[in-house]
């Protein structure tokens, strides 16, 4: 019986796109991750390894873009909690949220911004900055990242 509904869900969240103002670029392709389990990335293919971090034409250190997807996968869970929640008021909800983030060296998330959002739902866009807020990226020596991370949140 697990087995037969670990595939079925009535929603969850894709992660779409993430690019760096300060210090990283490139895109993630979307997958659906939490409740469908489904993540796509074309970053680290055909065996490559990805490294955690990568440097610059500075010789800064910086985070890379898969380092990023892992973090956001692992929360993945929390998102969609918070939407799946926010679905029972509105079944029609849906959208795209774009999160301003500026993450310390320290992994920690210092701030958090809605860029843009498609949910016309402040109690969940509230909901959402507060486990972006909590999320961790783990200590490394590299720069204060900054940059956008775009979160697509639909019913299934």
């Amino acid at each position: 019986m697990i087995g037969k509904r670990a595939g079925s869900g009535s929603g969850g969240v894709a992660v779409a796109k993430a690019s760096s103002g300060g210090g990283g670029g490139g895109t993630l392709s979307s997958g659906t991750v939490g409740s469908g389990a489904k993540v796509d990335s074309k970053i680290a293919q055909s065996g490559q390894v990805a490294s955690t971090t990568r440097k610059g034409s500075d010789g800064k250190s910086r985070r890379t873009q898969e380092q990023l997807r892992r973090v956001f996968d692992r929360y993945a869970g929390k998102f969609n909690s918070q939407y799946q929640r926010a679905l029972r008021s509105n079944p029609a909800l849906q959208g795209t949220v774009v999160l301003h983030l500026v993450i310390a060296p320290s992994g920690e998330v210092t701030d958090v911004k809605i860029k843009s959002s498609q949910l016309n739902d402040a109690k969940l866009e509230r909901r959402i900055l507060l486990v972006a807020k909590g999320m961790d990226f783990g200590a490394m020596n590299v720069e204060v990242w900054k940059g956008d991370y775009k979160l697509n949140f639909f019913p299934n």
